[in-house]
């Protein structure tokens, strides 16, 4: 058995998988049975299987692929899960790449038994950012100002799965660890690890564990980050409504949050746009996520979520996402 399986969902981005597996592949080298490499494809026409197929026949680790053709990330990394081996998963997502290093440190993290650890992630602009969008660096960026080996659990809300190593059987003991009620918008990472934290698992920081993150021109726009924002204030409150908990004082809380958080950055972005135009931005985005919060039971353009979606997550009953894709 694997001490480590790499996880890589992927969903017709060939050019970006390619280079992804062929980093792991050098990486893993070194470990020979130690690692496997599991690879799963989300489009329903299997586009993966012929690139993974061929890099199998020449690499000296194992490589699996595994054809989920059901939608949403949320069945995919459990099918991901069921698919795995190793004693430790780690979860890497087909745009990120490793930079060298990045194995031996989840190893070393894995040998030491850590329970969940997560490393760094940089983004990889396709072009440089404007000046006026100065802040892309830091929404596509993991930087926490913590040692190697650090406890940091208490930002679980921020951290995600893309480049984190988990104990499989620690953390996942349910083949289904990833509620599928939040295919309709997203957002099952959080709740997971919100549900780790609950039973007490360390949260480790791997701070040699590095990777970059390609972040393409459509996604370097203010119209792109002012949706994020909207989904990331929305799903806030989302997470109070979830049937295993049922917190409308929560609801109540985030609400009155955001109404401040709006009311507040919104007259700032108007001085911004007359004094500091390159910070304009940054305050209109901050007041997006504060009006979300205040109106999370609307959708809009753009926001994966719909009547369908609420009612899904509030009966308890779940439903797969008509469409899919990552990233």
């Amino acid at each position: 058995m694997p001490l480590v399986s790499i996880l890589i969902p992927t969903y017709n981005r060939l050019q970006l998988l390619s280079r992804v597996l062929s980093a792991c592949i050098e990486q893993a080298a070194s470990f020979r049975e130690s690692v496997e490499i599991v690879v799963v494809d989300n489009c329903a026409k299997g586009s993966a299987e012929s690139l993974v197929t061929e890099l199998s026949r020449t690499s000296p680790t194992f490589i699996r692929y595994v054809h989920e053709p059901r939608t949403g990330l949320a069945i995919v990394r459990n099918t991901a899960l069921r698919s795995a081996h190793g004693k430790y998963v780690i979860f890497l997502d087909d745009d990120q790449l490793p930079l060298p290093g990045w194995l031996c440190a989840f190893m070393d993290a894995a040998e030491r038994g850590v329970k969940a650890a997560f490393g760094p992630l940089e983004p990889l602009f396709e072009e440089p950012p404007t000046r006026s969008l100065h802040i892309l660096t830091k929404i596509f960026s993991r930087a926490i100002p913590a040692n190697d080996g650090d406890e940091i659990g208490r930002l679980y809300p921020y951290l995600g799965t893309g480049n984190s190593l988990f104990d499989k059987f620690h953390c996942f003991p349910d083949q289904e660890s990833f509620d599928v009620r939040f295919n309709l918008f997203g957002g099952e990472d959080v709740w997971m690890l919100k549900g780790l934290r609950a039973r007490n698992i360390p949260f480790s920081w791997v701070a040699e564990a590095k990777v970059l993150e390609f972040v393409p021109k459509v996604r370097m726009t203010f119209s792109y980050l002012n949706r994020r924002r909207f989904k990331s204030g929305q799903l806030r409150v989302l997470l109070s409504l979830h049937p295993a908990q049922r917190r409308p004082v929560a609801v109540l809380f985030w609400m009155g949050a955001g109404a401040a958080q709006a009311a507040l950055n919104f007259p700032l972005s108007l001085l911004a746009w007359l004094f500091w135009r390159e910070r304009m931005h940054d305050f209109r985005i901050k007041a997006s996520g504060g009006i979300r919060k205040v109106f999370w039971f609307f959708s809009s353009p753009g926001v994966q979520l719909n009547r369908r979606g609420l009612e899904t997550l509030v009966s308890g009953k779940p439903r797969e996402r008509a469409a899919g894709r990552h990233g």
